[in-house]
């Protein structure tokens, strides 16, 4: 079970990792940023952050990656933040 502290870490995660590559953040990427189990980021955390990214790419079990942060997503993430 993810926790709302959780969630939001991920959704900033994802969001810089956007910024540092210039692309998408994986689930794997985003595991290893936030420090939970890959399985973890795959089936529930980039599922739950989802909406807040214009492009996701499904997999089997979950989603695979995240694209584009919506302005939504910047304005959690805040100011020099990302």
């Amino acid at each position: 079970m993810t926790t709302p502290d959780l969630v939001a870490a991920s959704l900033q995660a994802a969001v810089e990792i956007c910024d540092e590559t210039g692309g998408g953040a994986t689930y794997d990427a985003v595991a290893a940023r936030v420090g939970v189990d890959h399985e973890v980021a795959l089936r529930e955390l980039l599922p739950a952050i989802a909406e807040y990214y214009a492009f996701s790419l499904p997999g089997d079990d979950g989603i695979v990656v995240v694209r584009q942060p919506t302005a939504e997503a910047r304005r959690f993430v805040g100011p020099g933040r990302s």
